[in-house]
């Protein structure tokens, strides 16, 4: 039995006339496609209200009445609660004023009695302290007494250890004189033991070698028998192995006649086994052709009783499928082709997407539509991935066609970052579209001085002409071009531009020569940099700048290490500068997504752990520098070479996006930074020295990477800092070559130094990331 599943189910339901009670009629040529009710509407409530449209205006308008008559009994209510309120307030305020005339007259009568306590209590205490007075003048004269008696024992004392001082003396020396006599006794008589001890060791030294001459020749004598005993051993073992051999040679005759007999009785055994088999087989081809006749038969009259049955339940499906047919609801749909609807209806139906490049904004005009947010965004993040400096005008002028917004903000922030290459081709706005134009020349921020954009605009003037029939005269081109004209910023343009466009007589000249008027007299002949197109980048940092100002600037720190402690020591650098919003996450455990990470302006990252996916973590960082985001990494672990997870990799090492090339790992060598090589830099802002302390951990990196920069070194030449930024719409790439824990946490000194300026180091890279 074929098992099917769900979707093979809801498969055969897409575009199924038998079962379907909705019709489309789809496109220019009304093409007939088929849905369901019930499904359509659990897509979105825009199907929900198109099929229910008149069971709810029904519903609605009893409801109405009903709300109506509850209202006004509702309001009639109100209003007498509301009488009755304010009388109960009026009575509340005249029983408030009474009780506060009370408490008026109580307060004033315990402040008069305890004016007259705190006089009593000042009376007292002078008495007390006068008696005091008296009490230490009595103490004083005492302890002058017993200073004077110390003073005088103390002074009896000194004589008497004087006396005892000189006696001792006197016996120290009797003492030593002794001592000197018992040493010279001591010393003559171990002369005389040594003496005697060195000729007993002569005659040892005798005795020991008689010995070894008479134990010399014992042995000799011993060897030569031994000798002897093992030549006849060796005459009796050659005699035996003869024996054996002739022994071994009757034993293998023996054997091989046997295997012989044994042989010959397989073989009479074997012939008979195989006419035993073929018997059986004649049996068993009897039996199994007479059961195939009967299985033949019983199949047969299977097949005859389904054909029957089949043809009753066609008849009856075919009345079904005219009573459906009448009661399916109809639905125009001229605006989107065939292909792109039924790719729509995939997704409703099994969440499938199955599209081309060509239909890729119809379908996300038609989710759009009908509010199939899920489709909608999907093909919006499609069409954002696959822009193309070649496709851009096609892709823009299709969403002005089906009305797609958001889409085209989104192109034109495209275009603006690559104006300066789409728009360099001569005639690339002749066959573009007047609304497409007139969106791209009301654009501020385009890379693109005024002069360029009109020379485009006359190529686009000349192509109409032409392809019209008409002569490329001044009348001709101002009727062509009358729309756009009043979009070319004239003031911003120099006198070469501005003799251009008064020879062309597109333009008054009256009006040329008042915005001539507004340029220097010495300025060079050529544009002036437009002031509202092409500093886009400018813009942003101010942003940022005057977000840091406001302290709204944000920042993540990312980090394998699973102490607490290490965490906390790096965020409180950072803070140091000012920035206030600071969070931090664990990519040991958990990978952030990209839409997490946009809510901030700069990411911090450092490693000490494996990471859970290294590869996953250098895609994400790789797109968020690429939405112009700024990036600081710690190069400690996360740069180094065969760290088995605990290194940095996918797209962020394997695209160039690093200032520095990775490389091992230096440890237990303490190095400092070499202030020769400090360049003015706002990262190296109050940095006056740095120490990373006994180990001192930094990569083995004198490399930098192209279009990177070096901020400052070692003193063993190793690079310290470095940034990079890949393109111009990119984000910033900050590398400290350092391990960002301070000597806090190790107290041993084993990390960076405190005295140090590590902690404007750290925080001004942040601060560099997330402003530049």
């Amino acid at each position: 039995m074929q098992v099917t599943t769900i979707n093979q189910k809801l498969e055969n339901l897409i575009n199924n006339p038998e079962i379907a009670d909705v019709k489309f009629i789809v496109g220019r040529s009304k093409i007939k496609m088929y849905g369901h009710k019930i499904i359509l509407s659990l897509s979105s409530e825009i199907w929900k209200n198109l099929f229910y449209f008149f069971q709810k205006d029904k519903k609605k308008e009893k409801g109405k009445e009903k709300e109506k008559k509850k209202e006004k009994e509702k309001k009639k209510y109100k209003e007498k609660e509301k009488e009755q309120e304010k009388e109960i307030e009026r009575e509340k305020r005249k029983v408030k004023k009474k009780e506060s005339v009370k408490e008026n007259e109580k307060k004033k009568y315990k402040e008069i009695e305890k004016e007259r306590e705190k006089r009593k209590e000042k009376k007292k205490e002078i008495v007390k302290e006068k008696e005091i007075e008296k009490e230490k003048e009595i103490e004083r004269k005492k302890r002058k007494e017993k200073e004077k008696e110390i003073v005088k024992r103390k002074e009896n004392e000194k004589e008497k250890e004087k006396e005892k001082g000189k006696r001792k003396e006197i016996e120290r020396e009797k003492r030593i004189e002794k001592e000197k006599e018992k040493r010279k006794k001591k010393y003559k008589e171990k002369e005389i033991v040594k003496k005697k001890e060195i000729e007993r060791e002569r005659e040892r030294e005798k005795r020991k070698e008689k010995k070894k001459e008479i134990v010399k020749e014992n042995e000799k004598k011993k060897y030569k028998e031994i000798v002897k005993e093992r030549e006849k051993e060796k005459r009796k073992e050659i005699v035996k192995e003869k024996e054996k051999r002739k022994e071994q040679e009757i034993e293998k005759k023996k054997e091989l006649e046997r295997e012989r007999e044994r042989e010959k009785r397989k073989e009479k055994k074997k012939e008979i086994l195989k006419e035993k088999d073929k018997n059986e087989e004649k049996a068993k081809s009897k039996i199994k052709s007479k059961q195939k006749q009967r299985v033949k038969k019983k199949e047969n009259e299977k097949e005859k009783d389904k054909s029957k049955i089949k043809h009753k339940q066609k008849q009856k499906y075919k009345k079904k499928l005219n009573e459906n047919k009448n009661k399916m609801t109809k639905i125009l749909i001229p605006e989107i082709e065939p292909p792109a609807f039924l790719s729509v209806l995939r997704f409703i139906y099994l969440r499938e997407l199955v599209y081309t490049k060509d239909h890729v904004i119809e379908i996300l005009y038609a989710s759009d539509k009908f509010g199939i947010m899920e489709l909608k965004n999907f093909c919006l993040a499609y069409v954002q991935q696959h822009f193309s400096i070649k496709s851009i005008f096609l892709t823009l002028e299709k969403a002005i066609a089906y009305r797609q917004h958001e889409l085209i903000k989104k192109l034109m922030k495209y275009l603006e970052k690559k104006s300066y290459t789409i728009l360099s081709q001569s005639n690339c706005l002749d066959e573009l579209s007047s609304q497409a134009l007139l969106i791209i020349l009301k654009s501020k921020n385009l890379f693109i001085t005024e002069h360029k954009l009109f020379r485009l605009l006359l190529s686009r003037g000349k192509f109409q002409c032409l392809r019209n029939g008409d002569k490329a005269n001044k009348k001709n081109l101002k009727r062509y071009l009358k729309r756009f004209l009043p979009y070319i910023h004239l003031d911003l343009m120099g006198i070469k531009g501005l003799k251009e466009i008064s020879g062309s007589g597109l333009f008054d000249l009256d009006v040329v020569q008042n915005k001539g008027l507004a340029i220097n007299e010495g300025s060079e002949y050529e544009d002036q940099p437009p002031i509202n197109r092409g500093l886009e980048r400018s813009r942003k940092t101010l942003k940022k700048r005057i977000k840091l100002l406001k302290n709204e600037i944000k920042v993540v720190v990312l980090s394998s290490e699973s102490r607490e402690q290490y965490k906390q020591n790096v965020i409180e650098s950072i803070k140091s500068r000012g920035i206030q919003q600071v969070d931090s996450i664990n990519v040991s455990k958990k990978m952030p997504t990209l839409e997490h990470l946009l809510n901030y302006d700069s990411v911090f990252l450092f490693s000490c752990d494996p990471f859970k996916d290294p590869v996953q973590m250098g895609d994400i960082l790789a797109d968020y520098v690429e939405r112009n985001r700024g990036l600081v990494i710690c190069s400690i672990f996360a740069m180094e070479d065969n760290q088995f997870g605990r290194n940095i990799q996918g797209r962020i090492v394997t695209d160039a996006f690093l200032p520095m090339v990775t490389g091992k790992l230096i440890s237990h060598q303490e190095c400092e930074l070499d202030q020769l090589q400090i360049i003015d830099h706002p990262i190296m802002n109050q940095v006056l020295g740095y120490n990373g302390g006994k180990l001192s951990y930094r990569i083995n990196s004198k490399i930098i990477e192209s279009d990177s920069k070096v901020i400052s070194r070692y003193k063993d030449g190793n690079i310290l800092a470095a940034e990079k930024r890949k393109e111009d719409d990119f984000g910033i790439v900050v590398v400290l070559n350092i391990w960002p824990i301070s000597d806090k946490i190790s107290t041993n000194g084993n990390y960076w130094l405190t005295s140090t300026d590590g902690t404007f180091l750290i925080a001004n890279a942040v601060e560099y990331a997330s402003i530049v």
